[in-house]
C-alpha cells in the first residue's frame, strides 16, 4: 500500500512538472514574432479595410496620362494616407485608348495578400462614357460558376469586362509574368501561394471602378472555383464598391449577393455610397433617383423631369431592370453622409446650365468626399503627369463664370478630421 501511494505521488509530481512545463512553453511560443504574426495574418486586422481599399481606388483613379507607374509607386509609399506605405506594386496595366486601367498591389507584412484595384471613368475619353452609360442593351457575364446559367449585365459593363480580362496585359516579373492577363498573374499568385496558408484578395475601385470591381471580384471567384486543388475556407475574398453604378440586371444582382453563401471561398461584399452621389443613383430600377438627387434650386428642375421620363420610357419600353449590388439587411450596402458645409464652396441658388450642376454634384462623388466620410485623408490629385493638392473648375450661372473648388484642399480635409476626432 505505501509502495502504492508512493508511485502515485512520484506520478503526480511528474504530471505537474511535465503541465507546467508545457504550459512555460506554450507561453514563450505565443510571444514568438512568428505566432503573433500568425494570429494577426488570421484576423487581418493590420488592413483597415474602408480606408485602405478607399485609398487604393483613388490611387488607381488618378492617373490619366503619362508617369502612371512612377507616380502610383510614389504614392503608395506616402506614409500620411491611409495605406501607410504597406502595399507594393506588382502589376499595372492599361489601355490608353480606351481609358482602362488596372493594378494589382500586395500587401508588404501580411503574406498571399493581394489587392486589385480598378479605375473609374474618365469624362473626357468617348469608351469611358460610353462603358457608363450603354445600359439599353443587354449581355451574359461569361465568367460565373460551372453549370450556372449566366446572369445578364448592361452591354456597357460587358465591353468593360472583356477589355479587363482579355484586352489589357502587362509585366509584372516579381510574379514571372511577362505580356499578361489578370488570368496569368492570379495564376501566378495561385503558384506562388502556400495552400496552408490563407490567401486574402481584395478588389477595390470608385465609381466606374466600384462596378468593375464587382465584375473582377465575381471573374475572381470564378477562377478559384474551377481550380483544382484549392481546400475549403482558405481564400478570403472581399469585394469593395464605392460609389458604383448599378450596370446590373437582376438576375445577375443575384448571383453575386449569392456567393456569399459559398463555403469553399469565404466572402464579403460592401457597397459604400453618399446620399447625394448623382452616380449611385443611376439605374436602380429607373432614373427617379436623378431627379432625388437635384433637391434645390428651380432653374434645372423642368429639363431634369423631361429628361428622366424619356430615360424610364426607353426602359420600360425594353422592359429592363437593374438594382443596386448588396444588401441593407446584411450591412453590404452602407450610406455614408457627407459632412461638409456645401455653402463653403460659394455654389449658387440658381444655375441655367448643366455644367454647374455637373461640377457640384461631383463634389458628392468624389473620391476626396468618399475618403473624408471614411475619416481618410485626403489622396493627392494628379495634373499632367505631377501630383498636387487640389483642383477647381469654373461654372455657369446667371451671373457669369464662377469659381468652384470642388475638391476640398487637404487643408479643409485636414479641418474636417479634427472636427470628427479622427486619429
Amino acid at each position: 500500500m505505501k509502495t502504492k501511494n508512493i508511485t502515485f505521488r512520484l506520478l503526480l509530481i511528474a504530471f505537474i512538472f511535465t503541465y507546467v512545463t508545457s504550459c512555460k512553453k506554450d507561453q514563450l511560443d505565443s510571444q514568438t514574432p512568428q505566432s503573433a504574426s500568425a494570429e494577426k495574418i488570421a484576423t487581418l486586422n493590420s488592413v483597415d479595410e474602408p480606408k485602405e481599399m478607399m485609398t487604393l481606388a483613388a490611387i488607381a483613379m488618378r492617373f490619366h496620362d503619362g508617369a502612371r507607374e512612377d507616380l502610383t509607386r510614389r504614392m503608395l509609399a506616402m506614409s500620411n494616407l491611409s495605406t501607410n506605405n504597406k502595399w507594393e506594386l506588382v502589376w499595372y496595366a492599361y489601355n490608353e485608348r480606351k481609358s482602362a486601367q488596372m493594378m494589382i498591389v500586395k500587401h508588404k507584412d501580411i503574406p498571399n495578400t493581394y489587392t486589385i484595384a480598378s479605375k473609374g471613368q474618365h469624362q473626357s475619353n468617348i469608351f469611358s462614357l460610353i462603358h457608363g452609360v450603354h445600359v439599353f442593351g443587354r449581355e451574359p457575364f461569361p465568367w460565373v460558376k460551372p453549370g450556372h446559367a449566366k446572369p445578364y449585365v448592361a452591354e456597357g459593363a460587358r465591353m468593360i469586362a472583356d477589355l479587363l480580362f482579355d484586352d489589357i496585359r502587362a509585366d509584372a516579373p516579381s510574379l514571372n509574368v511577362t505580356n499578361g492577363t489578370l488570368q496569368d498573374v492570379l495564376s501566378a499568385i495561385t503558384n506562388k501561394w502556400n495552400k496552408n496558408e490563407k490567401l486574402n484578395i481584395y478588389t477595390t475601385g470608385h465609381s466606374l471602378g466600384g462596378a468593375n470591381s464587382v465584375m473582377i471580384g465575381t471573374y475572381v471567384h470564378t477562377f478559384f472555383s474551377t481550380r483544382k486543388n484549392i481546400p475549403d475556407g482558405k481564400i478570403n475574398l472581399r469585394m469593395f464598391n464605392y460609389a458604383g453604378p448599378n450596370l446590373f440586371r437582376s438576375d445577375f444582382v443575384k448571383y453575386y449577393n449569392d456567393l456569399k453563401k459559398d463555403t469553399h471561398i469565404n466572402v464579403k461584399q460592401y457597397f459604400y455610397l453618399i446620399k447625394n452621389d448623382v452616380v449611385c443613383n443611376f439605374f436602380p430600377h429607373n432614373m427617379d433617383g436623378l431627379y432625388d438627387a437635384f433637391p434645390w434650386a428651380w432653374t434645372m428642375k423642368i429639363p431634369i423631369r423631361l429628361f428622366i421620363r424619356g430615360f424610364n420610357a426607353g426602359l420600360n419600353i425594353g422592359n429592363i431592370r437593374y438594382e443596386q449590388v448588396g444588401s441593407y439587411s446584411d450591412r453590404s450596402r452602407i450610406i455614408l453622409v457627407n459632412k461638409e458645409d456645401p455653402n463653403k464652396f460659394d455654389v449658387p441658388n440658381k444655375i441655367w446650365f448643366l455644367d454647374g450642376y455637373a461640377a457640384y454634384y461631383k463634389y458628392n462623388h468624389f473620391t476626396s468626399s468618399y475618403l473624408v466620410s471614411l475619416g481618410a485623408p485626403a489622396v493627392p490629385e494628379v495634373e499632367n503627369g505631377q501630383i498636387t493638392t487640389t483642383k477647381s473648375s469654373r461654372i455657369r450661372t446667371i451671373d457669369g463664370d464662377q469659381d468652384l473648388h470642388y475638391v476640398p484642399t487637404e487643408e479643409q480635409i485636414n479641418e474636417y478630421l479634427k472636427k470628427i476626432g479622427a486619429k
